[in-house]
């Protein structure tokens, strides 16, 4: 009887040392298990990091993008100028400033251009020499003129001058009435 017993009691051993390697492996497995889940959390984690970063940097590109169309907003005048200045390819005369100044948005005209040059001493104001640049607009380089002789019915030679608004001119008297430095 004792050969029986210690067959059932090696046979009750065997049982548990498998029972054990089943329960370790499904330990190992569950193991594997949590870590893959840990994994992926992780990557969820790194995704929200990143997707919150690109918001970010979407914000700001988004951001900059209405600065720059402020910016091209506030150069239109500028741009306006910069056309009108290159399409033409000398001075122009005092007719064609206050037809740009008007396009610009400048409330004038040529004779309201003439009067303000006069009044501001870029051209003179009296005689034979009235509408002439100053030496002040011919120094500066803003302004030129055209002398011609003019004959007259009763054949009389007089001179006359007729004032120009040169590429430097064009560009400072633009710059003058679209900015903040007129009344």
């Amino acid at each position: 009887m004792s050969k029986k017993k210690a067959a059932n009691g090696g046979g009750l051993k065997i049982y548990i040392v498998v029972r054990d390697i089943v329960v370790f492996d499904d330990f190992q497995e569950l193991l594997q298990n949590c870590n893959y889940f840990r994994e992926k959390e992780t990557a969820a984690a790194e995704l929200d990091e990143k997707a919150a970063e690109k918001s970010k940097i979407y914000e700001i590109a988004l951001k900059t993008i209405d600065d720059l169309k402020q910016k091209v907003a506030e150069m239109e005048n500028e741009v306006l100028f910069a056309k009108s200045v290159k399409a033409s390819e000398d001075c122009i005369n005092v007719s064609m400033m206050a037809r740009i100044l008007f396009m610009n948005g400048v409330d004038t005209s040529e004779r309201k251009l003439f009067t303000w040059l006069r009044d501001n001493g870029w051209l003179e104001e009296v005689g034979g020499i009235k509408n002439v640049p100053t030496m002040k607009a011919l120094e500066n380089g803003y302004m030129a003129f055209n002398e011609c002789a003019v004959t007259t019915n009763v054949g009389k030679v007089h001179l006359s001058f007729t004032p120009k608004i040169t590429g430097k001119g064009q560009e400072y008297f633009t710059q003058y009435f679209l900015g903040d430095n007129h009344a």
